[in-house]
């Protein structure tokens, strides 16, 4: 194989280096996007919480208004209790909205910046492997010059002989 064919050959083997980065490049890309769209729908997500906290408050207030007008009427006992029944579910619904907004934001959260910490991890490795990659190729090429560096001399030899 003479010089010209190495050379066409790691020309090669840097041009499918090169496609493989664009690809990666290409899948990051997209994960970005995804990231992107998922921030967003869980901004939403808080919106809507929020809306529902506002929504729970007013329940609320509208309860304690209920609750003064059957106290006006005289069939506390009953509605008392129903009330309470009432207000225990409010708090139990208020209770896992704040367990669900906890969750988003302190496992979610951090499992995303995992799976980026994870992908950043890959590049370096991949990088690492690019570089051994081509300290393999220079060496190839150097020993190929030592041989022919050793050919040329045992010619040489022969040939004084």
């Amino acid at each position: 194989m003479d010089l010209e064919e190495k050379l066409e050959l790691l020309l090669m083997k840097m041009d499918s280096i090169e496609s493989r980065l664009e690809s990666m490049d290409l899948r990051f890309d997209v994960m970005e996007t995804r990231f992107d769209s998922m921030e967003t729908k869980f901004e939403t997500m808080d919106v809507g919480f929020e809306a529902m906290e506002a929504n729970l408050s007013s329940m609320e207030a509208k309860m304690g208004a209920m609750e003064e007008k059957i106290r006006s009427i005289g069939a506390m006992e009953a509605v008392e209790s129903r009330f309470e029944a009432m207000e225990t579910r409010f708090e139990e619904l208020g209770d896992s909205i704040r367990d669900i907004r906890l969750t988003i934001e302190n496992e979610t959260n951090k499992n995303i910046i995992r799976v980026a910490e994870g992908y950043l991890d890959l590049i370096r490795k991949m990088n690492e492997m690019l570089k051994v990659e081509n300290e393999k190729e220079m060496l190839v090429m150097r020993v190929n010059i030592l041989e022919n560096e050793l050919r040329r001399i045992r010619e040489k030899l022969v040939r004084m002989k």
